[in-house]
C-alpha cells in the first residue's frame, strides 16, 4: 500500500521518440502488482538551416511558427533551428527581430528516420501591412 516513485532514463532513447514522462507514483494493492505506462510516441525532428535569399543565416532570435503548433521555434545561432513534428511538407513562417518576415517550405527527405539536418532552406521574405 505505499506510493513507489518511479522514473526512467529517457537519454538512451532514439531522437526520433518523444516520451510524455519520465516519473510516475505507482501504489499497488495488497499482494499484487501494477502496471505502469511511459507512453512514447515517434515524432519527426530536424534541425534545420534558414538562410534568407542572398543565403545569408536568418538572424539570431528570429520566431519560426509552424502550422497548428502554439509556441514558435527560435532561430540560434547560425540561422539553426530545431523543430519537431514535422509533415512531409512542412510551411514556416519567421519573423525576424528586425520586425521582418518570410516564408520558406521545408521538404521532409523520404523516409528518414532519426533526426535529420536538413538545409540550407531559403526563406523568402514578404510584405507585411
Amino acid at each position: 500500500y505505499q506510493n513507489n516513485q518511479l522514473a526512467i532514463d529517457p537519454m538512451p532513447l532514439p531522437a526520433e521518440l518523444r516520451i510524455e514522462r519520465t516519473r510516475a507514483i505507482a501504489t499497488p494493492t495488497d499482494r499484487a502488482g501494477t502496471l505502469v505506462r511511459f507512453a512514447m510516441r515517434p515524432v519527426r525532428a530536424a534541425t534545420v538551416h534558414l538562410v534568407d535569399e542572398a543565403g545569408q543565416p536568418l538572424a539570431l532570435g528570429a520566431l519560426v511558427s509552424l502550422p497548428e503548433r502554439a509556441e514558435p521555434a527560435i532561430v540560434g545561432y547560425d540561422g539553426m533551428v530545431y523543430l519537431e513534428d514535422l509533415n512531409a511538407m512542412t510551411p514556416l513562417s519567421v519573423r525576424t527581430p528586425a520586425g521582418g518576415h518570410c516564408r520558406a517550405a521545408l521538404a521532409w527527405p523520404g523516409e528518414a528516420a532519426g533526426l535529420r539536418d536538413i538545409g540550407p532552406v531559403t526563406c523568402r521574405a514578404e510584405a507585411r501591412p
